[in-house]
């Protein structure tokens, strides 16, 4: 489904911002295929590390399971906050928007009492286990910095629109905001699922 603008702005203006939306679009993509490949090397490297370890039982803390609860509600409520803009109902809009931003705070918050179980319960591990929950923390620590940079977005969109209706003009906006957090979204649950079912693998000079 596309994003057509309102009648006002289907003349010259409107086809600027109709192609500086697209074009924030594409970077955006890049962006986000460039920070998979880094992702896929740190799981990569993360269960290289796991092989040394098939036994070991990666027990992760109740804190981490309810903010993966939360990530995924949050991702539906922006998207509806997009529907919504689409349909033209700013008021709705506007108010999942900031569901959304209150959620993902949320989610990161959550993560560091989740951390700071993990480092508790591991911390006199031996040097070689510890490697394995190094990995970890790392994976952990690179999603949440761009959970961050997905939470100034999304308060940066919000106050944006701060006084104003968010309608369909906007939807171009929120439709980059949802692709961007729903990309985490996906990558949380990727590296979730990793944590707990990944038992290791071969480098690739062994495959």
């Amino acid at each position: 489904m596309t994003d057509q603008p309102p009648p006002h702005e289907r003349g010259p203006a409107g086809a600027v911002k109709q192609s500086t939306s697209q074009l924030g679009t594409f970077g955006l993509v890049i962006f986000l295929v460039g920070i998979t490949f880094a992702f896929g090397w740190l799981i990569y490297g993360y269960l290289i590390v796991r092989r040394d370890f098939p036994h070991e039982q990666v027990t992760l803390p109740a804190w981490l399971w309810f903010s993966t609860f939360v990530v995924l509600v949050s991702s539906v409520t922006l998207q509806s906050s997009l529907v919504l803009a689409r349909m033209n109902n700013p008021r709705h809009a506007k108010r999942a928007l900031a569901v959304s931003i209150v959620l993902g705070y949320l989610f990161a918050l959550l993560q560091v009492p989740g951390l700071v179980e993990l480092v508790a319960a591991h911390r006199f591990d031996s040097d070689a286990a510890a490697r394995l929950y190094r990995m970890m923390f790392m994976l952990v620590g690179v999603h949440a910095a761009h959970v961050v940079g997905g939470l100034v977005y999304m308060t940066a969109v919000l106050w944006r629109y701060r006084g104003i209706d968010v309608e369909v003009s906007q939807a171009p906006v929120l439709r980059n905001l949802c692709i961007y957090w729903h990309y985490l979204a996906v990558v949380w649950m990727i590296l979730f699922v990793t944590f707990v079912l990944g038992r290791g693998m071969s480098p690739l000079y062994e495959l």
